[in-house]
This record gives C-alpha cells, structure tokens and sequence, in this order.
C-alpha cells in the first residue's frame, strides 16, 4: 500500500530559493517533467557504449559516431539531434526506456569541458539499476540476458528515482551538474576528482609518491651517473669545478635532504597530534591523504636519493658527469622551495577554520551529488513493493566493519537474475558487525509478481554480499553524515573544559546551518530501484531529517547546557532551517529540535541569558509559522557572530 505523500508547505512569498528546491513562487511551482530549454548545442557524449549508439544509428539513421579513435569508444553526437526528424523525444523515449521530457532536457545540455570533466568521466565505473526514467550513457550497462539498464547517480542510492539532470555544465539556477546522465540516486555518483567507486580505498597513502620519488630518482642516477660530456662541449659547462668540488656539493646536498626530510616527518607527526587531541580524531585522514604533503616528501627523498647515489659515479681519474651534478644541485634548491611550501602549507592547514572549510565543502559537493531536489517527482515509494506484507528471509553478515559503499547497480542486477526482491538494512556509515542482519530478501513469483520466502541462497544473497563494501573507517564517499559527524567533533571538543573554545564551536554550528540548508531542499529517506523491466527489485535505507539533527544538536546542546552562546547559536541554525523546510514533517522536526535545545538549558544559565534564549526559540516557531520578518529582527544592532 503507498504511503500517503505529504502536502508541501506553501513557501514564504519573499523567500528566495534555497538549497536545492528551486521553488519560489506558490502560483507557479514547476511541473511534473517540465524544465528550462537553454539554447541547443553540441553534444559531444563521451565513452558511449557503442551498442548504445548503433541502436540509436539504426533507428534514427542519424550518424551518432562523428569521431573514431583507435582503441577508444566512439565519441561524440551529431549536431540538434532533436531536431532530426526520427531522432524526436517520442521515437527515442521508447527505443531508449526515457521519458520524453527527460530525453529533450538531455538533447539539449552540453558536457562540461576541461579537467573537471575529465575527471568526472573517470569516475563514472558505476551506475546503477534505474527505472523507465533513467538513461545511461557510459560504461556496461547492460545486464547478461541483453536488457539496457538505465543509469543512475548517488553512491548512497538512498533516495527516489527522479529525472534525467543535464549533461554537464550548470543547469538553470547555475549550479555545476555532473557529466553522467543520471537519474537520481539510482547507482553510483562520485565527486569531481576523486575517480572510481573505490576511491576512498584506493587512495595512495602517504608513504606511495616518496617511494615512486625515490625509484625514479635512482633511475635516473643510474642513466646520467655514466654520462661524461667532452671537454669543451655545452654539456660540460654545467660544473665548471673538478671532481672534489663536485664530491663536496652533492654531499652537502645529500646530508641537508636528509635533515629536512626528517624534519618534514617531525612536523607532520606533531600536525597529527595537534589535530587529533583538540579537533578530531577522524580528521587525519585529510593529512594521509594531502598532496602537498606527497608531493614535499617526494622531492626529498628523490633529491636524498639521486644524490647519494651520484656519488657512487663520481671518480678522479675521469671526467667530471657533470650533468647529473647540475641535477643534484638543481634538486638541492627544488627541496629548499618544497620545504618552504610545505611549512606554509601546514601552517595554513593546522587552522580550525580551515579544516572546518574543508569538511564543509565536501559535505557540500556530497550533498549535491547524492541527494535528489525536492523539485524532482518520487518514481517509486519503498511502501508500493508491499515488503511488509509477505515474510522474507533475513541474509546476515560474513564480515565486520563501516559501510563504505553500496554498489545498487550489481544489487537490482542481483536481484533480477534470482527473481527477488531484496531490502538492505544497512546503510553507508553504519557498523555492520559479522553475524548480523544485513538485508532481507523476498522470491518473486515472475507471473503474478508475489511476494514469498526465499530459500536464502542463489543470485540475490551473493549479489547483496558484493554489494555492501566494507572498510575500517568511514568515509565521506557515500556517507554525507560523516562529514556533519566531523564539524559536529570539533565543536563538541571546543566546549570542553580542557579547550574552552566556545567561538569555534560557533563557527562549527555555522557550517552545519548551511548545510542543514541543503538538506532540506534534497529528498530524504530510503529508495526503492527498479530493473530494466521497471520492477522494483530493491529499497535502501537512508537517514531522514531527525537523525541530522539529532546528529547536530544531540551532543552540542547536553554538553553546552550552560553555556547561552552556543545554545542561542544551535537556535539561529534551527531558524535558518525553519525558513528553509517546505513540508510539514519536516517543519515538525524543526520544532522538535528547538524545544530540545530549549529543556537542556541549565538551571544555573542567569534569568537573562535564559530569556535571550527564550527568545531566540520563539523566533524558530515564528520561522516555521512563515512570520520570517518577525523571525529574523534580532539582527539590528547586534551581530550573529560570536
């Protein structure tokens, strides 16, 4: 049985957009499909599937192949394909499994160029499962019988399937979109730059670029050790010394690399130290995996490396090699500039404030990659598969630890092959201990389409163990709630009686406002992911509003009872949500949220501060009630900052 969707709150007339919904105006909200036309382009698609588009040459008699490269997938599209006269939205909607408004919206965006492109074409590996409303143009997309399955984007999948988004560039409220053709959360959706779905794993750690550095550098001590010009030669001329001085440089060089390496190690250690006891423990990852760290210690331990190894070529009965004492030299100054680099660097990272923007912005580029708008339509309710209706048979886990990714392509794919239906209970971020309840899975009847027992083993039970990915920590790469778990870290160690910092906790929450902001213009909540055939085969949780608060305001506002600063700053954050929300749950939320705030004030908060506190919760309900003038007059003559 659907459940019953919730009736959207009219937006404050003078409210501009926020977040992620883009609707302002109550008298012309966007319709079902409907989207903004930009003006037609090229579309020069890329790494698509040539079975794809020879399904699309034969239909259309339309030459989608313009440029072939030799072992390279065909590239690019013919000119205004939509204005072909058998290439029309309706002629490819069926041909394709896209609706007609998503097809036209695709036709007419263009892919975004440059490095970001690149990268972001890099890291389209997985896609997922989607229904009749989703297209996907790239890697395999099809499953072994031969059926196209449609694309999708969020790593998390946890959210409804919703439209086709633009190719690429900036969509009409001017907000960069990714290349993949997606619908909304139906496989997997990386961040520009960080490549594969493994990224996270797969990333170098620290010790990889010194020790390729290093292998390098000896190489090339080896070629060039051997090289003696000619006296009188160009080649000769770059030392113009004997072998002595020569001896004596590169030792010089050799010993002083040495000595900045080790004291780059020490720095970096304290880095750690310091970031770990008074920010958060899980924030040395950034360090780990920091390129200008790498790249430092890379410079240094080549320069230690070719230095000494040069030595070994140097010899008095023959000439000078002159040319890899002038790399050694050269290296030696390299280090110097990479030292200074570095300590600027740390110096500029080691600040609250800047780790604080770090984590804000990738929860935010998380955000905007994993979650669906509001403004784009549900497909398909977990409620409408009737899980609840029929007993399923619960698969346990093989294997300890977080949740790092959900590979939804393989799971429906899974799924279809073993004609089930399956329900994980687990989601990214969670802790999955081995034994444990991981999914329940259902046998489906393929002519009448009911639900049964399943036996517990077969295509389905293997596809949801090569689902769910686990690793030893969490990781931002599906898990948007890690990152508010980072802010929310350095604001509780900054109200604890060892630091006393109640400024960057402050500063903390404001992060977590913005966001909290974005949230709300995204759907929420778990998803349901259909098959090439538009059969619902599986629903991901995700977590709903509540638990973001919850995650924001629980631990902020017991540990800061007593304290009015950060007590008020958690109420501005939640009337900054409350004129963000646009449907009653979401509003209820809110308001449960503030009055929480509100019953953990201290009795030994003053009658004032108490009042001002007071106060500021009553602004939250005028924000919620649309009163957003009344909400927000505290601001004259007096600032939000601390």
């Amino acid at each position: 049985m659907a459940a019953q969707v919730p009736q959207p709150r009219q937006p404050h007339p003078a409210r501009a957009a926020v977040g992620r919904d883009r609707v302002v105006d109550p008298h012309r909200a966007p319709q079902s499909g409907e989207h903004q036309q930009p003006a037609p382009g090229p579309l020069p698609l890329r790494r698509v599937q040539r079975g794809q588009v020879q399904r699309v040459v034969e239909h259309t008699g339309v030459d989608l192949a313009r440029r072939q490269r030799r072992r390279r997938p065909q590239r690019g599209v013919a000119r205004h394909l939509a204005a072909q006269p058998l290439a029309q939205p309706e002629h490819l909607a069926g041909l394709l499994l896209v609706g007609r408004a998503e097809l036209h919206q695709l036709l007419q965006h263009r892919l975004a160029g440059g490095r970001q492109a690149g990268q972001r074409e890099r890291a389209q590996i997985e896609r997922g499962a989607g229904g009749p409303g989703g297209l996907a143009l790239g890697r395999r997309q099809q499953d072994e019988h031969g059926v196209l399955l449609t694309g999708g984007t969020c790593a998390t999948a946890t959210g409804a399937l919703s439209s086709v988004r633009p190719l690429g560039g900036r969509d009409g409220s001017g907000r960069r979109v990714p290349t993949a053709v997606t619908g909304s959360r139906a496989g997997v959706k990386h961040f520009p730059g960080i490549g594969t779905p493994h990224a996270e794993g797969s990333r170098q750690p620290l010790w990889t670029w010194p020790a390729v550095g290093g292998v390098c550098a000896f190489a090339a001590a080896l070629v060039l050790g051997p090289l003696r010009p000619a006296a009188g030669s160009a080649l000769s001329g770059l030392w113009p010394g004997d072998v002595n001085s020569a001896s004596t440089a590169i030792q010089a060089v050799a010993t002083a690399s040495v000595t900045v390496t080790t004291l780059t190690f020490s720095v970096t250690v304290v880095t750690l130290q310091i970031a770990s006891q008074q920010f958060s423990p899980r924030l040395l990852r950034r360090y780990a995996r920091d390129r200008v760290i790498k790249s430092v210690l890379a410079v240094l331990i080549a320069t230690s490396v070719f230095a000494l190894t040069t030595l070994a070529f140097l010899d008095a009965k023959q000439p000078v090699p002159t040319v890899s004492v002038f790399l050694a030299c050269t290296l030696g100054v390299a280090s110097l500039a990479a030292v200074l680099a570095f300590l600027s660097h740390i110096v500029r990272e080691v600040r609250v404030d800047s780790m604080m923007v770090s984590v804000h912005d990738e929860t935010g580029q998380a955000i905007r990659m994993f979650y669906p708008g509001r403004d784009e339509p549900a497909r398909l309710s977990p409620e409408e598969l009737g899980l609840d209706e029929a007993p399923g048979t619960t698969v346990y886990g093989r294997s300890s630890g977080f949740v790092r990714l959900v590979r939804v392509d393989r799971l429906v794919a899974g799924a279809r092959r073993g004609e089930a239906v399956v329900r994980l209970l687990v989601r990214p971020g969670d802790l999955v201990v081995a034994g444990t309840p991981v999914a329940t899975v259902w046998r489906r009847d393929p002519s009448t389409g009911a639900l049964g027992p399943h036996p517990g083993e077969g295509p389905a039970v293997d596809a949801i163990h090569d689902t769910v990915l686990l690793g030893y920590e969490r990781t931002l790469e599906q898990d948007v709630a890690f990152g508010f778990r980072q802010l929310e870290d350095i604001a509780v160690k900054a109200v604890s009686p060892g630091i006393n910092d109640p400024v960057s906790a402050i500063t903390a929450i404001g992060h977590m406002a913005d966001l909290l902001v974005k949230l709300a213009g995204c759907r929420l909540g778990a998803t349901a992911h259909r098959d090439g055939d538009g059969v619902g085969r599986a629903v991901v949780p995700d977590r709903d509003l509540r638990y973001y608060l919850d995650l924001t305001c629980g631990q902020l506002r017991r540990f800061a009872a007593a304290e009015p600063t950060v007590l008020a700053a958690l109420l501005r954050m939640l009337r900054d949500l409350a004129t963000a929300v646009r449907d009653e749950p979401s509003a209820a939320e809110t308001r449960r949220a503030a009055d929480l705030v509100l019953e953990t004030l201290a009795p030994s908060v003053g009658p004032r501060d108490a009042e001002q506190i007071h106060d500021l919760h009553g602004r939250v309900l005028a924000a919620l009630d649309g009163r957003t003038a009344e909400a927000y007059l505290d601001r004259s003559g007096e600032t939000r900052s601390a």
